[in-house]
């Protein structure tokens, strides 16, 4: 699976789906459309996102980041 079927599936263009890959947050458009990201994306790959949303929530609140 190529990251050009995941953005066609998600909707997620692939410079958003590699910077969640390499967790280069600051590429992504804000706090509200990351967590969306990673749910989506998460979910697609058949994890929780819920989760992962909330575990980067809590990083990036912990790391003084864009956090909401």
């Amino acid at each position: 699976m190529g990251l050009s079927e995941v953005e066609a599936a998600t909707r997620i263009r692939v410079r958003y789906l590699q910077a969640i890959e390499s967790e280069d947050w600051d590429v992504l458009p804000g706090d509200v459309y990351v967590r969306s990201f990673i749910r989506t994306y998460a979910s697609y790959l058949g994890l929780d996102g819920e989760r992962l949303a909330d575990d980067y929530r809590r990083s990036a609140a912990a790391a003084g980041e864009r956090a909401a």
